[in-house]
């Protein structure tokens, strides 16, 4: 039988932490000032080993950000010119062919506190969280000021777009439209801007014909394009009694023979075609019977298929043996592949596939009647501003040659993008022009005159009644 342990029990006990009136540091000299040199940049030796790795894309990004704005931080050096802390920024700035760099020597430290400091420098900064709501209220005001800033924030993009869109106002999305005018003051040749530039993206509207490239060129005003987005008439499909039971055809593109809707194809897309980015997008709506004609313009155009999406209107709309209830649009590269990926797999938020699902003008809605009433094609804002985000970046330039009753242009206005759109038909661009002065809160200024869209058409009806 074991004796019993009388014997007091022993405790464990942990060293005081040092003070800093006892910390073996404190007790020898004080820590000497740090050194600021500016020091020949093949003068500075790499670590001898590296806790973070850096990708090219990071590299590039540094590399634009120092070309826009200098560089504001110094190298952190040991006493043996050796690289503590700063090495991308050394890697860019070589890169940039700086010959000489800024900075601070620190020689007060042994090899192991030196490896701790290094990681620490990291470790820290990994510790730190977004505060989503400052960096939204941020963004938004970079934005007001200059677009472009946005993308020197070294921010994802898509994580940029879900910040400045979280909350947005549903009934603001541009849905509705206005009646159609029977009869409009504007002709071949108007083109309109947001008279607020200042707090609107540069939006161009002109009415003219999207095959001649002058009316492109002019529509865009020297800028390149990022996306082509576009509902084109559908060649071979007639409007009236196929399409709509309201509208007559199209004034081009529509009821064609299969020859001739190949050549329309063509003829629309030559002149915008040469605009769009090396890595840009098409994105162009089309049914089945167009099918064909389509893809072997885009093909004769140079741009390369990515794949087919599929718009699911949810209720079938006019049709023969069944009724059509989804349109198809083809997603083209400029070159080999689409550059800009803002879905990355649902990363951020958006997972998004080959299916766009949403309530088509073939449901009934409080403004279904008065859509259809301004177009016979016209597309939910919704999924038009959601493709526009899948591929391009704030401040890109998004062009619609055919842009109709302006879907387009506002969807890309409501995702901080630039809207470029073309128009043959007055009526059409009217209701175009009106629609984006609605969604902006701007008038709409004619460019030739100065004059706003309401003032042109007062003008320009007085001037009728007096030469009548």
């Amino acid at each position: 039988m074991p004796l019993a342990n009388n014997a007091p029990p022993r405790v464990r006990t942990r060293p005081a932490a040092p003070t800093p009136a006892t910390s073996p540091r404190a007790e020898t000299a004080a820590v000497p000032p740090p050194k600021y040199l500016r020091l020949p940049i093949d003068s500075i030796k790499p670590a001898e080993r590296t806790v973070r790795k850096h990708p090219k894309a990071q590299l590039a990004k540094l590399v634009a950000n120092i070309t826009r704005f200098q560089y504001v931080a110094d190298l952190l050096l040991d006493g043996q010119h050796r690289l503590i802390d700063g090495h991308l920024l050394w890697e860019a700035l070589k890169e940039l062919g700086h010959t000489t760099v800024r900075c601070r020597v620190i020689d007060h430290l042994s090899a192991a506190e030196i490896d701790t400091l290094r990681i620490a420098q990291h470790a820290l900064m990994e510790m730190s969280e977004w505060d989503d709501e400052g960096l939204k209220v941020a963004l938004d005001g970079l934005f007001r000021i200059d677009p472009l800033l946005i993308e020197f924030t070294s921010l994802p993009m898509a994580k940029v777009d879900v910040l400045m869109l979280s909350g947005f106002k549903t009934e603001l999305d541009g849905e509705a439209i206005g009646l159609p005018p029977k009869s409009t003051q504007l002709r071949l040749g108007d083109s309109f801007v947001p008279s607020d530039q200042e707090r609107t993206p540069v939006h161009r509207l002109v009415c003219g014909n999207a095959k001649d490239p002058a009316v492109i060129a002019r529509a865009l005003g020297g800028q390149a394009v990022r996306m082509l987005f576009a509902d084109f008439p559908y060649g071979l499909v007639p409007i009236k009694g196929v399409v709509s039971s309201r509208h007559e055809n199209f004034a081009d593109g529509a009821g064609l023979s299969d020859d001739a809707s190949l050549d329309f194809f063509n003829d629309v897309l030559a002149p915008s075609v040469p605009h769009i980015v090396s890595g840009g997008s098409s994105f162009l709506f089309i049914d089945h019977r167009g099918m064909f004609a389509l893809t072997q313009a885009t093909r004769d155009q140079g741009l390369t298929h990515v794949c087919t999406a599929v718009f699911d209107k949810q209720a079938g709309g006019m049709g023969g043996l069944y009724r059509h209830q989804v349109e198809f649009v083809l997603v083209l590269a400029k070159g080999d592949r689409i550059a800009v990926n803002n879905v990355k797999l649902g990363k951020y938020g958006r997972n998004r596939t080959t299916l766009w699902s949403s309530p088509g003008m073939a449901q009934f809605g409080p403004d279904r009647d008065a859509a259809l009433e301004a177009h016979p094609t016209v597309k939910p804002v919704q999924v038009c501003a959601e493709a526009i985000l899948d591929v391009t970046n704030i401040g890109d330039v998004v062009l619609d040659p055919c842009m109709g009753s302006g879907t387009t242009i506002v969807a890309a206005n409501r995702v901080n993008r630039i809207g470029v759109g073309v128009e043959i038909d007055p009526i059409f661009f009217e209701v175009a022009v009106r629609r984006l002065q609605a969604v902006t809160g701007a008038p709409m200024i004619h460019e030739e005159t100065g004059l706003t869209l309401d003032a042109l058409i007062a003008q320009r009806a007085a001037q009728a009644v007096l030469q009548a």
